[in-house]
């Protein structure tokens, strides 16, 4: 089951998220939530609460709660 499908069912609690000061792209890219999300319009937006942002070395740590 990709991750686009546990956000998709609400499955998702908690959410680590660690961004590098890096950039990797190109048309066919894999995002992390690849896939269908069920989200079309703004009000259906799956919404976070941060909770903790940590800097590790040269990348970030983002925690997130709440995903809904």
């Amino acid at each position: 089951m990709t991750l686009a499908k546990f956000l998709q069912r609400n499955l998702i609690c908690k959410l680590y998220c660690y961004i590098a000061p890096k950039i990797l792209g190109g048309q066919k890219s894999i995002t992390p939530f690849s896939g269908e999300i069920g989200v079309s319009f703004v009000n259906e937006i799956k919404k976070l609460s941060f909770d903790e942002v940590i800097k590790i070395g040269q990348d970030i740590l983002i925690t997130a709660n709440g995903v809904k």
